[in-house]
């Protein structure tokens, strides 16, 4: 009877964890109104360190820093890909956000399997699909 009491209380722990998230979503209150969302619980790991939560910093201006990260740059085996030209290409005019990135070397590299980087450029594809997480959020208009 000893071996089944831990399994029982982890078990419950993740109901609880799993309620508390779900308590979370129905908050009506955590609506964010610039993008017209409201709460989506990914983890139901988090809400146990919210308490934890010491210290908030915040810019000069008084609001919270919006971290927008842009992928610009990579490297694979011995060579450095993208620029740090800005201005080079804006593809948002084409609809991608978020990038920032034009190399004619390195899609010649990644399209050409006899190239010299060929094999360093394709794990290192592989390695940023694989352990990346991308989650698309839609506000109720169906925008991103």
């Amino acid at each position: 009877m000893m071996n089944f009491v831990p399994i029982s209380l982890i078990v419950i722990l993740e109901l609880i964890k799993f309620w508390q998230a779900t308590f979370f979503a129905w908050d009506v209150t955590m609506y964010d109104q610039n993008k017209d969302m409201p709460c989506s619980v990914q983890s139901s790991n988090l809400n146990e360190e919210l308490g934890m939560v010491q210290y908030i910093f915040s810019d000069k201006t008084g609001t919270l820093t919006q971290n927008i990260m842009s992928f610009k740059k990579f490297t694979a085996g011995s060579y450095c890909y993208g620029s740090s030209n800005e201005s080079k290409v804006n593809l948002k005019e084409k609809g991608v956000t978020n990038v920032n990135f034009e190399d004619d070397l390195a899609f010649r590299h990644l399209s050409d399997p006899s190239s010299v980087n060929f094999k360093c450029i394709d794990r290192m594809m592989r390695n940023l699909a694989v352990c990346h997480t991308v989650i698309i959020q839609k506000n109720k208009k169906g925008e991103l």
